[in-house]
């Protein structure tokens, strides 16, 4: 199954998250700032995650002031909840990664990273991480890999039926719409315009006097040609004159938004409504794309829903995350794709 749907932004944001089992040595030494169901947030642990975003955001490279200390704060304590719930979600699901396997990935990072071992550990120094950290962060991606897995496994092979159903739900889609070629001069006076009319009904040919006369560059070079005009491309009554005219008939002057034109419809193509049989295999390449993306948003809600309700924070340090969070008409974010 495809697994174009990504969840690059939750990993991305997880990234800063520091190790829960090495940011500052247990919770009888530091204040609950957060309870996710049986596993805690504490003061120091959100105090690593600000060290990591400061030394981030104040680079040898940054020209910029970074976010204040309340911003900091609701980023940081936002990344370690998005921990908690997606590890935590990994793990009712029964896809938690061992302390063996996230090693064992772990070591494989590193080695496509660093050519060895002392550029790991300047990699650490200067950064601020810890080993835990970068633990932590391969934890946080097993767990978003595996769980998207088993959203889009859900999806299962597509049948016929449901290529039939997005085709009659989404016919408008495969149809090809009526086009029309013309010839057209575009001036910015009525006399020009008159005189450009004069020329072509007396036999001198269209192209040369749009070519010499026409404003409407580039078409003009091409002798006023435009070529596969469709419904709603041109300015409104210009394009409903085109699609009015009949074929080979000089049209105009129409005076349109302080420009002056004639035309002439040279070639009409029919609309036409394309088959089943024409579209299926379109349709199969699109279809699985589309219900993963309906299935992953499903599960974002509920997955929401449901962390929320174990999430309670302490006061001064509630974020949108967190059970007591208000205004109390809460909305799910409009971010159906994301793990964030």
């Amino acid at each position: 199954m495809s697994t174009r749907i990504r969840w690059s932004a939750a990993v991305a944001v997880l990234s800063i998250v520091g190790s829960l089992a090495a940011c500052g040595g247990g919770t009888s030494n530091s204040a609950v700032l957060v309870r996710v169901g049986k596993n805690v947030i504490t003061k120091s642990m959100l105090d690593h995650v600000i060290a990591l975003q400061i030394d981030e955001h104040n680079g040898p490279f940054s020209q910029h002031p970074g976010p204040s200390h309340e911003e900091l704060v609701r980023l940081g304590l936002d990344s370690l909840i998005s921990f908690e719930w997606v590890t935590g979600e990994a793990v009712d699901l029964g896809l938690g990664a061992t302390d063996q396997e996230v090693r064992k990935q772990f070591e494989q990072r590193k080695a496509a990273t660093f050519r060895n071992d002392a550029e790991f550990r300047q990699y650490l120094a200067t950064s601020g991480k810890t080993v835990e950290d970068e633990l932590s962060r391969v934890k946080s991606s097993l767990a978003t890999e595996r769980i998207l897995q088993a959203v889009n496994a859900k999806v299962g092979p597509i049948t016929q039926a449901q290529v039939v159903r997005y085709y009659d739900e989404h016919k408008s889609q495969f149809a090809v719409p009526e086009r029309r070629d013309i010839e057209a001069i575009r001036t910015w006076t009525k006399a020009a315009i008159t005189n450009a009319e004069r020329e072509v009904r007396s036999g001198v040919s269209f192209a040369s006097v749009a070519k010499r006369v026409s404003i409407d560059r580039p078409y003009n070079a091409k002798g006023g040609l435009m070529v596969g005009l469709v419904r709603g491309q041109e300015e409104k009554g210009f394009d409903e004159a085109i699609f009015a005219a009949k074929p080979n008939v000089l049209t105009g002057p129409l005076y349109l938004r302080k420009r002056y034109y004639v035309f002439e419809v040279k070639k009409i193509t029919p609309g036409r409504q394309e088959s089943l049989a024409q579209v299926e295999a379109t349709i199969r390449q699109q279809l699985p794309v589309e219900l993963q993306r309906q299935a992953l948003g499903e599960f974002i809600q509920a997955w929401r829903r449901k962390w929320i309700a174990k999430t309670d924070c302490s006061p001064g340090y509630v974020v949108q995350k967190c059970r007591q969070f208000r205004p109390d008409k809460r909305t799910v974010p409009e971010e159906p794709y994301s793990l964030r």
